[in-house]
């Protein structure tokens, strides 16, 4: 956020707070908030992101931004809870270390495209027992119009990852409404791939738990779900709160919905399901979502997404820096490259890890791993790879045959790898493997000898490819000939022919074989590129699940 001297709701014009229609929250400025003092974050048209270390009052920046409105049209979820959240619930409030008054703006803009900056002071006050309270109050003073504006607020915090078995919680005995219903299951589909939330059921115990369970139709019931199902029933509800509870302004801001570390519970995956889900929602709906998280897999997401989203404004990421501050006066980082957000998290620079976590490339033999580095070509890709065409003992090459075995039975051994079978290889009997292969790319499925030797025999005559390397035509049918490599316009019957005459002709020359290999993958790109986009995909799914940055591969 700019440091701009705005008007307050009154001195632009406002007779009253309730009379304020929003369209967009555009950010928060701490002038004193505990050790915060003059600091600064902006929020992102559809969701914003905070990170940080624990202890950097994340929660705490989520909670105050959730606070200062009241419901237009008391707006409850399917729990009967009113959906704004309760200040108590959001943050604890000392009377004795939070003695001092705090003073925070908020920087609203309305539908009106009046833009001003409304101060909320937090100070403590004395109750006619004796004891003291906190209060929030909207407004530079206590005159009549100022208080709370009105719009739809939720703040969901972690006390919903309470396991299940630790509550007393049951059944809601009734049916949900049909739009309810449809609205859940689609959720559970989306995020977790369950169909046993067909037919949700709701789950809860008073305040402590609100959430969703599978239907009687499921085989497990609501006592066995996972936390990170319970996480995502939780977060739905409140969802479909906003959206019942939509106003008929279709210019206006719909709401305000903050969760704490909305990744709690989920794996990889199922995070990236859940940000997209609630992107979606939240630009459909005209909700503005601030979410707080620790998961470098997400952040890492964030960051890609930021530069393929049409409107680079709509995603907002936060880091809160510990980095070179005094007095815990911590900095608010506005949209970090990922290198940074990672320094920040670890205290590592990413280079460290990159010398520690590599993918290892477990190929056939030394030919193979050759025409595997060429098609990759990128060295910045290269250093984060290791190629591996040995695992036999004192044997050159790994057979097709032990390395499908590998595969159907060292699942846990082959984790942090990928196996790469030649062109002519069926792996049929592969597709029910979860280990990670790919066949390398080929025009004819041929090993990559008979390839190349094909591919020259086709050339015509006057082809660059001759003039490249100063050897005519005729020299290299000489060359196969000697070889016993004949009727080269019979593809069957290459293919049929002993894979070890042409294996012969490619090692009479090594270095030059490499060459044309070279000179064959730059000239046939058409059979390259589904093989890289799978392989690009493999490897930032095996980098992004150690908090690494993607790659790209074309």
């Amino acid at each position: 956020m700019e440091n701009e001297d705005y008007l307050d709701a009154v001195g632009s014009g406002y007779e009253n707070n309730k009379d304020v229609v929003i369209k967009k929250i555009e950010g928060i400025r701490l002038s004193k908030f505990r050790t915060f003092s003059e600091r600064s974050m902006d929020l992102g048209n559809v969701i914003t992101v905070v990170s940080g270390k624990n202890g950097t009052m994340k929660s705490t920046l989520l909670g105050l931004l959730a606070h200062p409105f009241t419901s237009p049209n008391d707006a409850q979820d399917a729990f009967g809870n009113q959906l704004k959240t309760r200040h108590s619930d959001v943050f604890y409030l000392s009377p004795e270390k939070d003695s001092e008054q705090y003073l925070y703006y908020l920087r609203i803009t309305t539908v009106d495209d009046i833009t001003f900056e409304e101060p909320i002071r937090v100070y403590k006050r004395l109750n006619p027992n004796g004891t003291y309270r906190h209060r929030v109050t909207v407004g530079k003073d206590n005159k009549e119009g100022r208080g709370n504006f009105s719009l739809n607020t939720s703040f969901v915090n972690l006390k919903r990852l309470i396991p299940i078995i630790d509550t007393n919680a049951r059944i809601k005995d009734e049916d949900l409404e049909e739009s309810l219903s449809k609205y859940i299951s689609e959720g559970y589909m989306k995020i977790l791939q369950k169909e046993a939330f067909r037919k949700p059921v709701q789950v809860l115990d008073k305040s402590i738990k609100q959430t969703y369970g599978p239907g009687e139709d499921a085989d497990y019931d609501y006592k066995s779900i996972s936390s990170g199902e319970d996480n995502v029933g939780h977060i739905l509800n409140k969802m479909y709160a906003f959206i019942k509870y939509k106003t008929d302004n279709a210019d206006a801001l719909q709401g305000i919905f903050c969760i704490d570390e909305m990744e709690a519970s989920l794996h990889p995956v199922a995070q990236i399901n859940m940000f997209n889900f609630i992107y979606d929602w939240a630009k459909k709906n005209h909700i503005q979502v601030v979410i707080n998280t620790h998961s470098l897999y997400l952040i890492q997401y964030v960051i890609d997404l930021q530069n393929k989203i049409k409107n680079a404004d709509d995603i907002v990421l936060n880091m809160i820096s510990t980095a070179f501050v005094s007095d815990k006066n911590y900095n608010i980082i506005k949209n970090p490259n990922y290198n940074e957000a990672y320094k920040e998290l670890t205290l590592k620079d990413n280079d460290d890890i990159h010398d520690i976590y590599k993918v290892f490339i477990i190929c056939e033999d030394e030919v193979a791993e050759h025409y595997l580095k060429r098609l990759i070509s990128k060295n910045s890709v290269l250093e984060r790879v290791e190629f591996l065409h040995d695992l036999n003992d004192g044997e050159i090459g790994n057979g097709c045959s032990g390395l499908k075995a590998l595969l159907k039975n060292g699942q846990k051994l082959l984790e942090n790898c990928i196996v790469f079978f030649d062109p002519e290889v069926n792996v049929d009997d592969l597709k029910n493997c979860k280990s990670r292969y790919l066949k390398l790319p080929s025009k004819y499925e041929m090993p990559l000898e008979k390839e190349i030797v094909k591919y020259i025999y086709d050339l015509p005559g006057d082809d660059v490819f001759f003039r490249t390397y100063n050897k005519e035509r005729d020299a290299f049918l000489n060359e196969f000939s000697s070889k016993n490599i004949l009727n080269l316009s019979d593809l069957e019957k290459i293919k049929n022919d002993n894979v070890k005459k042409y294996k012969s002709w490619a090692n009479l020359n090594s270095r030059d074989f490499k060459k044309y290999v070279t000179y064959y993958i730059k000239h046939n790109t058409g059979n390259t590129k589904e093989f890289l986009m799978d392989l690009e995909i493999m490897l930032n799914d095996m980098f992004s699940q150690k908090g690494l940055p993607t790659i790209t591969l074309q």
